[in-house]
């Protein structure tokens, strides 16, 4: 099979480097046909453009030449099988629909996540209305012109059908999972000092629950439990000066760390936290910092959610407290501390799982049926029609 991954998707984003990465290892071969509109920052960019800068000349220049380059660059590819948008290919997907049309071949879209959620738990829609009902006109447009779509979850799958009445048939669900390159067991290099060192990895954003792990902190300030905060985001400032104010000596903010050496960092914890938040995106997905907890073969502590729990289980492959409940995250902590077996057993547990089931191999083994079966369905419908 041959493979287009195609689009002005970040190149660098763990989602896209696990498809492609996973594909080529399974020998599918993966041309990647990109063109950069965002530049690095293109979260800023993006939100940019949302509250109004896409009407500006300079911007509206700018992406009519990156998207004139991407379709040169298409033509220039060879043959293949199937286009793949990568993620975030809202916009990317109709070019991609057009091409297309020319060469015969199918489009698959990673939606993975929907853009126009995204924006309304940022607030966006308060800002900027206009920039929010296009962003929500573009995906559900882009949706519709993919012949199918790429999800991780089902809760999500249900999300896009609910929102965008789109028939259920067309999701094919591929679970984020983590580069086990990066992330595996490492050993331990901190001396034992007692204190159960507790580590987040991520963004600073609402969907994540930063405030809860700050007053799960404030419930334990006895010197048994340390706290290191790594990464940045919308919600930082706030996270920082809720520790400042609760006086917690025992929490540390680092910045954004290099990719190489976050797994280097997280070899050092007790303890991986996920997400607490409750917005809808949060209850949705699994985020990857999950999988790379697994995957480092810690024990992960995260919010409660039917999500999660139809992919992983609770006191064996990580342990699920309820969410925006700073007093049970707390409890959940100072209880693995007491229990440094029960801590290794669901450590290995949570190993073992991963590595069935989310290592970029495994993940490449499933997008590949994916599209072998979207591909033998097209067939079967152009064989019935002609």
């Amino acid at each position: 099979m041959r493979v287009c991954y195609f689009g002005t998707y970040k190149q660098g984003y763990s989602r896209n480097r696990i498809l492609i990465d996973g594909l080529r290892a399974r020998g599918v071969q993966v041309t990647e046909c990109h063109a950069d509109l965002w530049g690095s920052d293109d979260t800023a960019a993006k939100v940019a453009a949302s509250l109004g800068g896409w009407r500006s000349p300079r911007f509206l220049a700018h992406t009519a030449r990156v998207y004139a380059n991407l379709g040169r660059r298409y033509w220039a590819i060879g043959p293949h099988d199937v286009i793949v948008v990568g993620y975030a290919g809202q916009i990317d997907v109709h070019l991609a629909r057009w091409l297309a049309r020319r060469t015969g071949v199918p489009v698959v879209l990673d939606v993975f996540m929907s853009l126009y959620l995204i924006m309304l738990e940022r607030g966006l829609d308060r800002r900027s209305p206009a920039g929010v009902r296009i962003i929500r006109w573009l995906e559900r447009t882009a949706c519709q012109v993919a012949d199918a779509l790429l999800l991780d979850t089902p809760a999500y799958a249900e999300f896009f059908h609910k929102t965008y009445d789109l028939p259920p048939e067309r999701f094919y669900l591929i679970p984020t999972g983590a580069d086990e390159r990066l992330f595996y067991p490492r050993p331990r290099t901190r001396p034992d000092d007692g204190c159960l060192h507790v580590v987040y990895v991520g963004g600073f954003l609402r969907a994540h629950g930063l405030p809860t792990i700050i007053e799960a902190a404030a419930r334990l300030r006895d010197g048994t439990v340390s706290f290191e905060l790594i990464g940045d985001g919308p919600e930082r400032a706030h996270a920082m000066a809720l520790a400042t104010q609760m006086g917690l000596s025992h929490v540390a903010f680092t910045g954004w760390l290099d990719r190489q050496v976050v797994p280097e960092r997280l070899a050092q914890a007790d303890v991986v936290l996920g997400v607490f938040g409750t917005t809808e995106q949060s209850l949705r997905t699994i985020h990857n910092k999950i999988y790379e907890g697994m995957a480092m073969g810690l024990p992960v502590v995260t919010g409660d959610s039917p999500t999660v729990r139809a992919m992983l289980r609770d006191g064996e492959d990580l342990v699920l407290v309820p969410r925006e409940d700073p007093a049970a995250l707390a409890a959940a902590l100072l209880a693995l501390r007491a229990d440094p077996g029960r801590r290794a057993r669901i450590g290995q547990t949570a190993y073992r799982t991963f590595s069935e089931r989310y290592t970029t191999v495994a993940i490449g083994a499933l997008a590949e049926a994916h599209l072998q079966h979207i591909l033998c369905t097209r067939g079967s419908r152009r064989r019935a029609n002609g």
